[in-house]
């Protein structure tokens, strides 16, 4: 086994945050890259190997001119229930910024 290599501190449940996540800054910084390019990401991946924990990461991490909001959208059941959380996610991002947020209501 190679002498340098370090276990992950891999921990069964909730998302990894913190001195939990296992970081991946070049996988992060790729991420960051497409976004400033402005195409989307998609992170497919089997099950628990960090999907969640790095966008979780991300949206703490947020780089300069970025706001990045995580929530898990997984329970939603209908296309209704999908464009909702998204306006109140928008209304809640835009919060700050007050003509935003009031055309963002009227639209």
């Amino acid at each position: 086994m190679n002498e340098n290599w370090k276990s992950p501190n891999i921990i069964l449940g909730t998302v990894a945050t913190g001195s939990n996540f296992f970081r991946r800054d070049d996988l992060v910084e790729l991420i960051w890259d497409k976004l400033r390019a402005g195409s989307s990401v998609q992170l497919t991946a089997p099950r628990r190997v960090g999907k969640t924990s790095i966008m979780q990461f991300m949206a703490e991490q947020s780089i300069e001119n970025y706001k990045l909001i995580f929530d898990d959208i997984e329970g939603i059941n209908s296309a209704n229930e999908f464009y909702e959380r998204i306006y109140l996610l928008l209304l809640n991002c835009l919060n700050t910024m007050d003509k935003a947020r009031i055309w963002v209501k009227i639209f």
